[in-house]
């Protein structure tokens, strides 16, 4: 999640810090989560959490950043590709899951982050279309598809 002011000056570091700081807080005591991380080191600081298990356990990153930043400006990308590519979404979590195993997802690890997964996604259904990619579900049917075992990445499973 990034939170975007567009009608404010730029924050500086430490005010983007105080104010996540504050969400963090609200967030902890709100019972969504019983930690938050503080990531203030990284070039675009962060609170990271875990959903309660009651909410599905789900790995949040919060970040503020100003309008400018071309994090934010990727967002309506990225919800166009979602939108023209039903295959995107599951195989992006699929992808996520396998390397979430592994602990190979994690940007502040060194590893790959959500937008790194999200484009490489983006270009193998770029770079291989095929029919099973315009479909809404990737999972063991897409391979008694026509062509699919023509394919080189029909032979994988995750």
């Amino acid at each position: 999640m990034v939170v975007s002011f567009d009608s404010t000056p730029h924050f500086t570091d430490n005010a983007r810090k105080s104010r996540l700081a504050a969400i963090g807080d609200l967030i902890r005591k709100s019972g969504v989560t019983t930690w938050v991380n503080r990531i203030f080191g990284a070039r675009v600081p962060i609170i990271t959490f875990a959903t309660t298990e009651e909410l599905g356990e789900f790995s949040v990153d919060i970040s503020i950043k100003n309008i400018e930043d071309s994090g934010a400006r990727a967002i309506p990308l990225i919800k166009q590709y979602l939108d023209d590519h039903p295959a995107l979404r599951p195989l992006i979590m699929a992808i996520k899951s396998f390397l979430s195993l592994r602990d190979l997802n994690d940007a502040s690890q060194n590893t790959l982050s959500s937008y790194a997964i999200t484009l490489l996604c983006i270009n193998f259904l770029q770079v291989r279309p095929s029919p099973i990619a315009r479909t809404t579900h990737l999972n063991s049917s897409f391979l008694a598809e026509s062509g699919a075992k023509a394919r080189p990445y029909a032979n994988v499973a995750i």
